[in-house]
């Protein structure tokens, strides 16, 4: 695949990420719904940080867990470290806000917004890292 393809592709990753968080944001300012929005945010970072790994021609690893895509984004620059903490806070709303049953997680109004903060913030950096990679 070709550099350009390469980039086609991660602007997709992009896009659909972008799609997820707005419905986040607004499916939460109507309903109010903290589980939904929590998974919401969990995927819109995942698929950031998959469109970066395929703008860098890595086909990113199949998996929902933030931690290893993030390793392989740190692989490639350093500063990806910055991210970990608000990753760290993400990755636990991917099979919790599923599935009944499991692991019982505190879906306030609070935690929410803290979620949505955090994967704006992810947004954020990696479309800096993405813009000036393109330099």
């Amino acid at each position: 695949m070709s550099d350009e393809n390469y980039k086609k592709l991660a602007r997709e990753w992009f896009s659909k990420a972008n799609d997820d968080l707005c419905f986040a944001q607004a499916g939460f300012k109507e309903t109010g719904i903290a589980s939904d929005t929590c998974f919401l945010c969990h995927q819109v970072v995942e698929k950031y940080l998959k469109g970066y790994l395929t703008s860098l021609r890595i086909e990113p690893i199949r998996t929902h867990i933030l931690s290893e895509l993030l390793n392989a984004c740190i692989q490639q620059a350093k500063d990806f470290m910055e991210i970990n903490e608000d990753c760290e806070f993400l990755n636990r709303f991917y099979n919790p806000t599923r599935y009944p049953g499991g692991v019982f997680l505190d879906f306030s109004k609070e935690t929410a917004e803290h979620a949505l903060q955090k994967a704006e913030n992810i947004v954020s950096f990696v479309k800096k890292k993405f813009i000036a990679d393109q330099n």
